[in-house]
């Protein structure tokens, strides 16, 4: 219920999300750095739009997305030590 505060993490949370999309290298990257940036682009759009619609169920979506890609990035991280 609190708005100034919503308003507030949501535009932390689409910052954080800005920053993934522009640490992205498309020429080492390849198709990955393509599919990364167009998954970080939906959930940009997903967090004006649950910001907008005061939606939660739409930034739940947009946690379970962040978490299965910071997931997969500690996957690979482990296994390639």
């Amino acid at each position: 219920n609190n708005i100034e505060l919503k308003h507030l993490k949501v535009n932390q949370a689409t910052g954080i999300v800005l920053g993934l999309r522009e640490a992205l290298d498309s020429e080492k990257g390849d198709d990955l750095a393509v599919k990364l940036d167009s998954l970080y682009d939906y959930i940009q759009r997903q967090l004006w739009k649950a910001n907008v619609n005061n939606s939660p169920e739409i930034v739940d979506e947009c946690v379970t997305l962040v978490v299965e890609v910071s997931s997969a990035w500690r996957e690979i991280s482990s296994s390639t030590h």
